[in-house]
């Protein structure tokens, strides 16, 4: 199912452990309507809040004024539009938009998310640029990458430590970062080790 522009200019930004945390209560059954906080239930666009202080102020701050303030706040500390999260909330409200509807939207959104993060990680560890059932250099696919001018090759890419005598080093493609993020992987202590 695609994910709708309503859906991801609210859930797009949010932090991953707060989207699971949404998905495991959507897949429950355990998600208020027409209030913030009811009980231990939490409308879904509260899921997203980094701490439980705003939540209860989102709560006090939706009885005391409009919805349309309370969502104010709520955007500002998801980092999402204002009017997105009003007429989010609007349609979850009015039952416009169904649980089940909003479980597979935002599925979607965490399976995009994960397929980011094994392609970031697999170019971190140095594993295949080929993208799924496709060619290297098909689309989506890593130009070839060469390192810089003067730049020793890292023996993990099969070349030597230096050039041979009277041929300069090419240049990486244009934007190509692939060569520098795996030789920056194994001599980075701060990036993950291939």
């Amino acid at each position: 199912m695609p994910v709708s522009s309503r859906v991801y200019a609210v859930f797009g930004h949010f932090q991953n452990l707060n989207l699971l945390a949404l998905l495991q209560d959507l897949r429950a059954g355990r998600t208020a309507r027409q209030a913030w906080l009811s009980g231990s239930l939490l409308c879904p666009v509260a899921h997203g809040l980094p701490q439980g202080a705003q939540v209860r102020e989102l709560r006090a701050l939706g009885q005391a004024a409009d919805l349309s303030e309370s969502c104010d706040f709520a955007a500002r500390h998801l980092g999402a539009d204002p009017g997105a999260v009003l007429r989010f909330v609007r349609s979850w409200d009015e039952a416009a938009l169904s649980s089940g509807s909003l479980l597979s939207q935002l599925e979607e959104v965490w399976g995009e998310r994960l397929a980011d993060a094994e392609a970031a990680q697999a170019l971190l560890q140095g594993g295949p640029n080929v993208p799924e059932g496709g060619q290297e250099g098909e689309r989506g696919g890593v130009p070839e990458c060469r390192l810089p001018l003067g730049q020793p090759t890292p023996a993990a890419h099969g070349g030597s430590a230096t050039s041979p005598p009277g041929q300069p080093r090419r240049r990486n493609a244009p934007g190509c970062r692939t060569a520098s993020i795996r030789a920056r992987s194994r001599t980075d202590p701060a990036l993950p080790r291939g």
